[in-house]
């Protein structure tokens, strides 16, 4: 099988890390070798080192050069990381990051071309929500609250930029796009729609 690399992205508060949780346990439990590498904690680290941001909410009010030297850096070590895993296998990697962000200056590309065709997904996953889904999640997750993005207009808008930025990623490298619905109290049902797909990609 080789190495399968999917992208899945989502609107903060869909959901999504508690679906690849239950994504990686079910891969690994059918014999694959999945590794999730979160692009947001590469942008981090690369302008955590530089003095630049304590966090990662800071990353999106920077500069567009500094955003995009960040992405630019961040794609080049997950290449790097993807290319030392052995080509033995069921390997998978799962990039966690996102389509859309909203920043100061507008909508941005999470997966702009010099990060999707370094990368190389043969899927980008949408895993999406409903608006009072989200900001029922938003509210219980103290850690990641971020007020501008609790505005069900936002959200509403959000959603629909998401699915044409990742369409916009996908074209460029020829990857599938698999739309997958989280509702509430049945993550188990998105990630085994994610599980299937992965599986028929290899």
């Amino acid at each position: 099988m080789g190495k399968t690399v999917v992208a899945v992205v989502g609107v903060p508060g869909v959901g999504k890390t508690t679906v690849l949780n239950l994504v990686v346990k079910e891969l690994t439990s059918e014999g694959f070798n999945v590794k999730v590498i979160n692009f947001g904690d590469y942008m981090f680290n690369v302008l955590h080192a530089k003095g630049i941001v304590k966090s990662r909410d800071e990353i999106r009010h920077q500069s567009m050069e500094v955003q995009i030297n960040a992405q630019l850096m961040a794609a080049e070590e997950i290449r790097k990381e993807i290319d030392l895993m052995q080509d033995v296998g069921n390997n998978v990697v799962i990039i966690d990051t996102h389509a859309v962000i909203k920043t100061g200056n507008g909508f941005w590309s999470g997966l702009p071309e010099y990060v999707v065709k370094r990368i190389q997904p043969k899927a980008i996953v949408i895993i999406e929500s409903s608006v009072e889904e989200i900001m029922s999640r938003q509210g219980r997750d103290k850690n990641r609250y971020r007020a501008d993005y609790n505005d069900p207009r936002l959200l509403n808008e959000l959603l629909m930029m998401n699915r044409m930025y990742a369409i916009a990623s996908a074209v460029l490298v020829g990857a599938v796009v698999r739309i997958v619905y989280n509702r509430e109290g049945a993550p188990g049902e998105a990630a085994q729609e994610i599980v299937n797909l992965i599986t028929a990609l290899g």
